[in-house]
């Protein structure tokens, strides 16, 4: 399932553990160590043609080339993958990207929302899983997390896995929503890796830059 099917079928309930303000839940692991620190400046630059995102990756990252494009009558969803090459399934680490652009405005099981609404709503879901998490799996850090002037919802999942060859995993997730070229625009964005490559996913995730329309009131939709 993808992370765009699991927000529209997911719900959840009002925020009782964090903030208005989106305090974490749990604070996490403290990203200080040696990998968290590395110098990202010999890491290769990927920008995504013509979506406005781009971050960092390690030189030896592929993009997988099993893109995929969605398109129906509201919206088009596309998916872009990178990934750690010769790795075996339980250890890869891997950056997927979802893009939801939405033809007349964004969308939430049909009903018209503003981009405030699509994030309160998300947030508020986001939560509720959080709250009656199946047993094995766990979310933190549940906030709201703003890159480049563009508001998202973060989260951390530690997810265990019956296939033997992927094992349990860990995942960093974003939903960010913008106005860019002015359309709506839902961005998903997941990196994975082993359990313990928590630093790792944060250090990849600090060099990422979303950019959207300067007046994204202006919206043709």
């Amino acid at each position: 399932m993808s992370l765009l099917s699991a927000s529209m079928i997911l719900s959840g309930q009002a925020n009782p553990l964090t903030s208005e303000m989106g305090d974490p839940i749990n604070k996490g692991a403290q990203c200080t160590g040696p990998l968290f620190r590395q110098d990202t400046s010999t890491w290769q630059t990927v920008s995504l043609d013509g979506k406005g995102i781009k971050f960092k990756l390690p030189s030896d990252w592929r993009h997988d080339g099993f893109d995929m494009e969605a398109k129906h009558e509201t919206y088009t969803i596309q998916e872009i993958d990178w990934n750690t090459p010769n790795k075996s399934l339980s250890q890869e680490e891997k950056i997927r990207i979802f893009t939801t652009v939405y033809h007349n405005g964004f969308l939430l099981f049909g009903h018209p929302m503003s981009r405030e609404e699509m994030l309160g709503d998300k947030l508020d879901r986001v939560i509720g899983v959080a709250q009656t998490q199946a047993p094995g799996t766990s979310y933190s850090e549940a906030k709201t997390v703003t890159i480049g002037g563009v508001e998202g919802v973060f989260r951390l999942m530690r997810s265990p896995s019956q296939n033997k060859e992927v094992g349990p995993r860990l995942y960093l997730l974003w939903t960010g929503y913008r106005i860019y070229h002015g359309k709506a625009e839902e961005i998903d964005i997941s990196i994975s890796s082993a359990p313990k490559g928590e630093a790792f996913l944060r250090k990849v995730f600090s060099t990422l830059e979303v950019e959207q329309d300067k007046d994204p009131s202006r919206s043709r939709n």
